[in-house]
């Protein structure tokens, strides 16, 4: 999997660092998925949510998922932790896939760990 340069909001960028203060309180898997994010939150391009390019997935946006190789697809809003929701498809940013998918652009292939591998 290679790097790659994301863009994200002003605001976004300042919920997350500041949630990034509060690691400790989050589950162990949360802390890893937030070192990453810091990572790529540290490298992104930040700016103002009205100069955001329109196919930029950030919070609060709905994404069509499609696993590659099959037909298989779902609907998704990215959402910050308390938000969270797996019924209605409200995935946490603090998420393996959430983390993958802010940044992300339509069209990207998205790559993550979770319980089941890559």
């Amino acid at each position: 999997m290679h790097l790659k340069k994301i863009f994200i909001t002003e605001t976004d960028k300042a919920r997350l660092e500041w949630l990034m203060l509060f690691s400790d309180f989050f589950k162990e898997a949360e802390r890893i998925t937030m070192r990453k994010l810091n990572f790529d939150v540290s490298q992104a391009c930040v700016v103002r949510a009205d100069q955001l390019p329109a196919d930029v997935v950030t919070t609060h946006s709905q994404v069509v998922l499609q696993e590659v190789g099959c037909d298989r697809e779902f609907t998704a809003t990215l959402v910050f932790p308390e938000d969270e929701d797996e019924e209605r498809c409200r995935l946490s940013v603090l998420t393996s896939i959430g983390t993958a998918l802010l940044g992300s652009r339509t069209g990207d292939i998205v790559e993550f760990r979770d319980a089941g591998g890559l």
